[in-house]
């Protein structure tokens, strides 16, 4: 409550990367198990491999969550209670196919109980979306940086990734399509996406306007250190929803009801029931 018995807005939750660190990242069980815990909402990452198919991943590389499924430890040592820290290399994900990323795991780096987790389709994450009820928030990712993205490929990428949104079967108004990579959302856009979108910005700055326009995006995402009552009355004024990512203290979140965030991406899978 504020002063004069004005009621304070909950920001709306999102479960960052479907289940924050309670499940492994952007896999389905993460998806299943954010649901379990009462968010209607999910947040996570797609790329592309080598050759067009979009999975659920974070990283440029399959360094820190993937591994071989070839690589797992024998029974005993998969059972000795701790997780394993992969190194923050390997090998670049646009460098591998489909078929190839079929034969990683994406559970084992965070618990042995996880071992064996599939890397998903983002197919098959939407899909599972649907049958759960649940919003969603997918964050295209593009390794800008490998040189795969040529300007032909860009177009080509986006144009598969709007069949999969298409065919997932997800609401226009349940689906959200952000990035910090601006030229895959105007692609996105030139192929004929017409639904949500939200640029994702690290730091806020006088351009974010311009883009949100040009985007016809319906918000703006930005980090918590962003996240002031000035910035989120500027957006207000455009007609656009203010989120933040990632907050994971419920006194963190208290702040952000304050100054009239709208929505938050958390790894704290009890927020929900703490901002009830």
């Amino acid at each position: 409550m504020m002063g004069g018995g004005q009621t304070v807005r909950q920001p709306h939750l999102w479960a960052h990367r479907g289940a924050g660190k309670t499940a492994p990242e952007n896999t389905l069980r993460a998806i299943r198990e954010g649901a379990s815990r009462g968010f209607r909402a999910v947040e996570f990452d797609t790329m592309p491999t080598a050759d067009g198919v979009w999975i659920l991943h974070h990283d440029w590389t399959t360094g820190r969550t993937l591994q071989p499924m070839s690589l797992l430890e024998t029974a005993s040592d998969l059972n000795d209670g701790t997780s394993r820290a992969y190194p923050e290399t390997g090998a670049r994900i646009v460098h591998l196919t489909a078929a190839e990323l079929a034969g990683y795991e994406a559970g084992r780096w965070l618990s042995p109980q996880f071992a064996g987790e599939p890397v998903p389709l983002l197919a098959d994450a939407l899909q599972l979306c649907v049958q759960l009820g649940l919003e969603v928030n997918v964050e295209l990712k593009l390794d800008t940086d490998s040189g795969w993205f040529t300007p032909e490929r860009l177009e080509q990428t986006m144009q598969s990734l709007l069949a999969v949104l298409t065919a997932g079967g997800v609401g226009t108004d349940h689906l959200v399509v952000s990035s910090f990579g601006l030229p895959g959302l105007y692609a996105l856009r030139r192929v004929g996406y017409e639904g949500r979108m939200a640029p994702l910005f690290e730091v806020l700055t006088d351009e974010w306007i311009t883009h949100a326009r040009a985007l016809g995006a319906e918000a703006v995402h930005t980090e918590p250190t962003q996240a002031t009552a000035e910035w989120v009355r500027r957006v207000h004024t455009t007609g656009r929803a203010f989120r933040v990512y990632t907050v994971n203290a419920p006194s963190r979140l208290a702040e952000r009801a304050a100054m009239g965030v709208d929505d938050c991406f958390t790894d704290h899978m009890g927020m929900v029931a703490d901002s009830t």
